[in-house]
Parts: structure tokens; C-alpha cells; sequence
């Protein structure tokens, strides 16, 4: 189980040794992790996954959602948005999973704002992105 310790016993250099190890949750993959879809702004995100967070070096910290996939020509693509961003806020509130994400833009299809600023992470950099949808 995860957390349990385990007795290891080898040998090095000659001498026999022995190791306490504790055990660790395996890392979640991304195939596993929650996705979106929206079809208004036209692009796909999935929740981080531990594999993501660790091959991009971020915080275990950091709350955001992976962008998966970005429609060509589509609102989003339009905005700059890309395949590999991390999406971080959306009009200065944060998107911490799928969740959120999906509440706060189906939020949008009732209050049709003239404009949606996408705050994200791209490399090392961040960014934000200016989307203006026609409703």
C-alpha cells in the first residue's frame, strides 16, 4: 500500500547492505485525467497530470489545466492559444481542473462578454491571450 515501508536487502562493494524504502503513490498518467471539450471557444484541456507536472517541471503547486488540443481558425486558435499551454486563469480567476474550467465557460454562453482574457503558461513563459467571440 501506498506509504508502507519496505525492507530492501543487496549488496555493495562486497558487504551486504540493507534499505528502508517508503512507498509512493504511482504518478497519475494523462490518458487518466479528466478532459473538456468546448465547443464555442473550440478546444480540448485535460486536468495535470503527475507525468505532465513533472516532465514540464512544474509545482506540484501550480493549479492549472493542459491544453490538449486547439481547433484550427477556432475562437481559441484565433485568441493564440495552443496545443501544450498551461491554461492558468480566465478573467483573473483561476482554473485549478476540467471542472472549473467548463463552469466558467459555460458561465460565458449566458453573459456573452465582448471579450475573454486567457492568463497561461507557455515553456517558461506566461502570457495572455485576448479571445473576442462572436455570440
Amino acid at each position: 500500500p501506498v506509504d508502507a515501508t519496505i525492507e530492501l536487502d543487496g549488496v555493495r562493494d562486497g558487504a551486504p547492505q540493507a534499505w528502508k524504502i517508503a512507498l509512493g503513490k504511482m504518478p497519475s498518467d494523462e490518458t487518466e485525467m479528466p478532459e473538456f471539450k468546448d465547443d464555442r471557444f473550440e478546444f480540448t484541456a485535460r486536468d495535470l497530470s503527475d507525468t505532465r507536472r513533472q516532465s514540464l517541471f512544474l509545482d506540484a503547486a501550480l493549479k492549472g489545466v493542459a491544453v490538449e488540443k486547439v481547433v484550427p481558425n477556432g475562437w481559441a486558435a484565433l485568441g493564440g492559444l495552443l496545443a501544450g499551454d498551461i491554461l492558468l486563469k480566465i478573467d483573473q480567476t483561476e482554473v485549478a481542473s476540467t471542472d472549473e474550467l467548463a463552469k466558467l465557460l459555460r458561465g460565458f454562453r449566458e453573459t456573452k462578454p465582448r471579450r475573454v482574457v486567457l492568463f497561461v503558461r507557455r515553456g517558461v513563459r506566461t502570457l495572455f491571450l485576448e479571445v473576442e467571440p462572436r455570440w
